[in-house]
């Protein structure tokens, strides 16, 4: 089977990024650095019906045997609540600190990535393909996946637990409901 990774680069704090941390709080600069430390971020490229699309990855460095795998849905679209290296130095390493290998898609028509943002039409195939980037991930367990989703990530689980079944547990926190009125209060 071909590999559907196009491909993968290590991705430390940057000056750039440590900057705008600084901007939010010293503390959250000295949560980063200190996850720095801890976990590992990789930039991926990875295709999905065609498109390439970016994603990251969140590991801990130390890790023995398979480790279950969280799927993080962002929310927003477009450029907006798209996910930064600096987030995954703090939110999504929070997971990967509890033993969790987390896999983050930008969707079609975010950062770095083709297509259009339809949100949660054609573009819930992104989130349903990582299941094959996580099986070609080192040190995962394949068969222990999760989601957590805030906002639009919320209802692309809401889409995705009505598709598929492989998913064993999904938190979501603030997803919206009405996808006819939604979009309509959302600019861009």
């Amino acid at each position: 089977m071909k590999s559907i990774i196009i491909s993968k680069e290590l991705c430390p704090l940057s000056k750039e990024t440590k900057e705008k941390l600084k901007g939010f709080s010293k503390d959250v600069l000295s949560l980063a650095l200190d996850n720095e430390k801890q976990v590992n971020v990789y930039r991926i490229v990875y295709l999905s019906r065609g498109l390439k699309i970016t994603g990251f990855i969140v590991e801990p460095k130390k890790k023995s045997g398979k480790l279950p795998c969280v799927i993080w849905n962002r929310g927003g679209s477009k450029d907006f609540a798209a996910i930064r290296p600096g987030g995954c130095y703090t939110h999504l390493a929070r997971l990967a600190l509890q033993g969790y290998i987390v896999f983050a898609s930008q969707y079609s028509g975010g950062p770095g990535s083709e297509g259009v943002d339809d949100w949660g039409d054609k573009n819930i195939e992104d989130v349903l393909v990582l299941k094959e980037v996580i099986k070609e991930w080192p040190h995962t367990d394949s068969n222990n996946i999760g989601m957590i989703g805030f906002s639009r990530g919320g209802f692309m689980i809401y889409r995705a637990l009505t598709l598929v079944k492989w998913i064993k547990a999904a938190i979501i926190v603030a997803g919206p409901t009405d996808q006819v009125a939604g979009p309509k209060f959302r600019k861009g």
